[in-house]
């Protein structure tokens, strides 16, 4: 045994500086591997497939061995772990689109941080077929309930939950995306539900959005007519962005604020020239006022907007009156309206 002793313990002396080392694995180049080059052919497939940048597919094909469908996977690894850490960053450009049955419209708006990439094809894609679902599936759901919701496959993106294909959109085109706001609109009973797309770059998608319900009484006579009208007044709404549908919906606190606010105009005004104001005179002019304030931001009391139309246009009211008469029922009434714009506030 002593002779082996004594080799063990040369054979130690000699490797015991390697031994406190830590062993570091160097990757071996493909050409070591028996890999001449990397196919161009095969970099745009993958890239194609992910839309991921040159560099990056060419190193996931060789990390992979030129396995594309490990390297797809690769990189959909490593940009959904870079997607999660962009949620929190600013995005204040996107678009909008519109989805419809026969029941119920929604609009749907889906954020990202530039104007380019809301042009691109993949991201127009993707918000088509979140509306789509949310229109068939998203009923009562809030934006959370809908992120759990299934997609389709769209272009490269695998089918997955929305939540996991907006993470690896973000990943493919660099961008927080995330979907901004949500607006359902059922159609009401004996009504319509219709909406106007505002600049559309392709049918139901573009910056800003309206749905309208219209509802007949005592019932749909003639429901295309009425949709028509509701449409109208879709565009009615991205056009001038009113903030009520009728004047008994403005809260009474804003009105007496109003009251206020240009009755004490109009007396600083007419003190500074010296005239006096009875209060006959101060109600009629407040009254002005404020039926010019109902043209600005009441639906029904705005002029109706007819393209093309030379004459004095009618309000939405006399307008939807006419259409009633046209019909055969005794009124038409807006029951809901919303607008979703990129960059603007919801009204109404």
């Amino acid at each position: 045994c002593f002779p082996a002793c004594i080799a063990m313990f040369r054979i130690g002396k000699v490797l015991g500086p390697l031994a406190t080392r830590r062993l570091s694995v160097t990757p071996v180049p493909l050409a070591a591997r028996g890999f001449a080059s990397i196919p161009a052919a095969l970099v745009k497939q993958l890239r194609d497939r992910t839309g991921a940048s040159m560099g990056k597919c060419r190193e996931a094909l060789e990390h992979e061995e030129l396995d594309l469908e490990k390297a797809h996977e690769w990189l959909r690894k490593k940009g959904i772990k870079k997607a999660e850490g962009r949620l929190n960053r600013d995005a204040g450009e996107g678009i909008v689109a519109v989805a419809q049955t026969a029941n119920r419209a929604v609009v749907v708006e889906l954020q990202c941080e530039t104007d380019f990439v809301a042009r691109a094809e993949l991201f127009l894609d993707c918000t088509e077929a979140i509306a789509k679902m949310v229109v068939n599936e998203g009923s009562g759901k809030d934006l959370e309930a809908l992120g759990a919701v299934g997609l389709p496959a769209i272009g490269s993106l695998a089918a997955a939950p929305a939540k996991e294909v907006l993470l690896e959109l973000s990943s493919v085109l660099g961008e927080s995306i995330l979907i901004k706001r949500v607006a359902q609109m059922e159609r009401p009973e004996n009504g319509v539900v219709s909406s106007y797309v505002h600049n559309a770059s392709r049918p139901g998608i573009g910056r800003m959005a309206a749905l309208v319900a219209v509802q007949a009484h005592p019932s749909v006579t003639d429901e295309a007519a009425i949709a028509e009208a509701a449409r109208g007044l879709a565009r009615q709404v991205v056009a001038t962005k009113p903030n009520y549908i009728k004047v008994e919906d403005i809260p009474q606190e804003v009105l007496d604020s109003e009251s206020q606010i240009l009755l004490a105009a109009q007396r600083a005004e007419r003190e500074a020239s010296g005239k006096t104001m009875d209060e006959e005179t101060a109600k009629k002019i407040l009254q002005g006022k404020l039926n010019k304030m109902y043209q600005e931001e009441v639906l029904m009391k705005q002029e109706f907007l007819r393209p093309g139309d030379d004459a004095k246009p009618p309000s939405v009211e006399k307008y939807l009156a006419e259409v009633a008469s046209q019909v055969g029922v005794d009124k038409l009434t807006v029951e809901a309206a919303t607008l979703v714009g990129v960059g603007i506030d919801s009204s109404l």
